[in-house]
């Protein structure tokens, strides 16, 4: 029961960030590319690889990856913009939205478990 209470604080405070982060990027950044989700999902792929690799509790696991990090990352909204570039036809920003979505999240994941097992010895 206290995995769903951690879980569900979590997200909240997950969700209200990348709201918080995507609306300030977006007033001090003007660009055609999704950057804030861009950089939210990176940043989420980092340190959810770092949580992994430091080994805690399950509760904290939970709260913080599966609760916070699920609401700050947004596989939605990152589908959406894709489909948005397609129906504009800038197919360039496009293609680099989605390879640098998806290796930049491997590697940001990849990078996040290194530091976090180093940090963990």
């Amino acid at each position: 029961m206290w995995e769903f209470i951690f879980v569900g604080l979590g997200a909240s405070v997950g969700a209200m960030s990348r709201y918080g982060l995507s609306q300030f990027m977006n007033r001090i950044l003007h660009t055609k590319f999704p950057l804030a989700t861009f950089l939210t999902n990176i940043s989420g792929s980092f340190l959810l690889g770092l949580l992994f690799a430091m080994h805690f509790s399950d509760s904290i696991y939970h709260g913080l990856g599966v609760g916070a990090l699920g609401g700050y990352t947004t596989f939605s909204t990152f589908n959406f913009e894709l489909l948005s570039l397609l129906q504009r036809q800038d197919h360039r920003r496009f293609m680099l939205y989605f390879a640098g979505s998806f290796c930049g999240g491997l590697a940001s994941s990849f990078l996040g478990i290194l530091l976090g097992t180093w940090l963990h010895q």
